[in-house]
This record gives C-alpha cells, structure tokens and sequence, in this order.
C-alpha cells in the first residue's frame, strides 16, 4: 500500500491552520452583526413590551373615564348622579314642609352663608329673602351686637359646632325684637360639614 500520497501531517496542520483563521476571519465579521441583531431584538421586543404596556394603560384610562362619565344608567357616575337627585328632592321636600311652619326657619351653606329660609323667617325680619342670602342677613341683627354675633357664629362654624344665643333683630322700620337662634350642623357621613339648620325663636 503507497502512503506516498496521503497528506502528511505538517500539510494536515497547515489545512486546519487555514481553516481556523478563515473561521476566525468569518467571526471576526459575523460578530457585529450578530451584536447588532442582538441589540436590534432586544430593543424590538422593548418597545413592543412598551407598546403593549401604553396600549394596557390606554385600555385602563378608557375603563375609569367610562366610570366617571354618564352611560345612561351603568357608570359610578350615573349612580353618583342619582345619589345626588334623591338629596335634592328630599332637601326640596324637607323644604316644602319647613316653608309653612309657623317657627322661622334657615339653611345655611357650609361657609355659614345663608341659602334659604322660611315665609315665617321673611315675616319675622319683615326683609326679603333675597336681602338676606348670604352674608346679608348680619344686617337683621342690631348694630351693636353685629361685630359680636358675626365672630361667634364664625368659631362656630370653623369648628363645626352648635351656635345657640340670644340676639336683638333690627327691622327696617326700626323696631327690634329679641329672638333665641338654634342653628345645628349638617354633618355628613364622612365628617364633611354640610351647612346649618336654623330656628329663630322670638323670646
């Protein structure tokens, strides 16, 4: 058998030699393609990871601004809105049963501010409602006691508690009378001060 022509090892070693730094050079120019295709995949699947969580937070707003807008009956804000329309009629009703009693009657906001009062109220004072809503109806009450009953019913009101005093009323004829104001806060169920109901009692 002729091993004349089977390569002999320096030839073998020179092939694989060459092989080597061909494969070298092949990686040498494969490995920042695959660096950059790396890259590429890992920011392409960031920002479909980030697409995919704008698209939940997206989906999420749309399901809380459906709460908060009226669809006809099903969202919180429907039922806010019904919640709202029951108080209002029975505020409305309380109203009507309180306009023809013969004790005069107020409502104040939760600043203290009169909003209404009853027909027995406007025949007392001999004033207007409207004279009277808000801060107007200090001017019911007799100079001399004006300063004294506006700085006590705003401690009441500021630290939500009951105003119970006697006070001299001044009409606009000029005639006075004495009169026992009871005025109750309206406290909701969560603490919040709602306004004040009021009685004025001549004495």
């Amino acid at each position: 058998m002729d091993f004349s022509s089977l390569p002999t090892w320096a030839d073998t070693a020179a092939h694989v030699s060459a092989v080597l730094v061909a494969l070298g050079l092949v990686w040498a120019i494969a490995k920042p393609a695959l660096r950059f295709a790396c890259a590429s995949y890992s920011e392409l699947r960031f920002m479909f990871s980030q697409r995919k969580l704008h698209q939940q937070i997206d989906d999420k707003l749309d399901q809380i601004l459906s709460e908060v807008k009226p669809n006809h009956g099903g969202s919180i804000k429907d039922s806010v809105i019904r919640i709202e329309e029951k108080m209002d009629y029975f505020g409305a009703a309380r109203r009507a049963e309180r306009h023809n009693s013969p004790i005069a009657t107020v409502e104040t906001d939760e600043r203290g501010g009169l909003v209404w009062g009853n027909k027995a109220l406007i025949e007392l004072m001999g004033t207007p409602l409207e004279s009277m809503k808000g801060s107007g109806w200090v001017n019911t009450i007799l100079p001399e006691q004006r300063q004294w009953v506006e700085d006590t019913w705003a401690r009441a009101v500021e630290q939500r508690r009951e105003f119970s005093e006697d006070i001299t009323y001044i009409r606009p004829d000029g005639t006075t009378f004495k009169a026992h104001a009871s005025c109750q806060p309206i406290m909701l169920d969560d603490g919040t001060l709602k306004g004040y109901l009021a009685e004025i009692k001549p004495i």
